[in-house]
């Protein structure tokens, strides 16, 4: 069997935890049927906000470069396509299936 170099074992790590953290997106409401969509939507900010602060520190030289134009397209960017995502998300498609835990953990 061929030996991974560090860098694609990395890679892999890297895809996989995206994947996880992505994944939590539809089992949260499930795990959390208590929680409001927008409680969710604020966790799920902050956590996925301090793991870009911290991969945003280590390549803090690249991001000083950047200038105020970038800055302002990548905030148009974000509100165009990241809104109507967090809209979609919040609409709690799995709440059948919450339910539907809940209760059995009730009985």
């Amino acid at each position: 069997m061929p030996r991974l170099d560090g860098r694609l074992g990395a890679g892999i790590g890297f895809a996989l935890a995206a994947g996880l953290a992505w994944g939590l997106v539809f089992v949260a409401p499930v795990l959390l049927p208590d929680y409001s969509p927008a409680m969710l939507t604020f966790g799920r900010y902050l956590a996925f906000g301090l793991v870009a602060l911290l991969l945003a520190w280590r390549d803090r030289r690249a991001l000083a470069q950047l200038s105020r134009a970038d800055w302002l397209e990548a905030l148009k960017l974000a509100a165009v396509f990241k809104a109507p995502v967090e809209a979609l998300f919040s609409l709690k498609p799995f709440a059948p299936l919450g339910r539907t835990l809940k209760e059995q953990r009730s009985s």
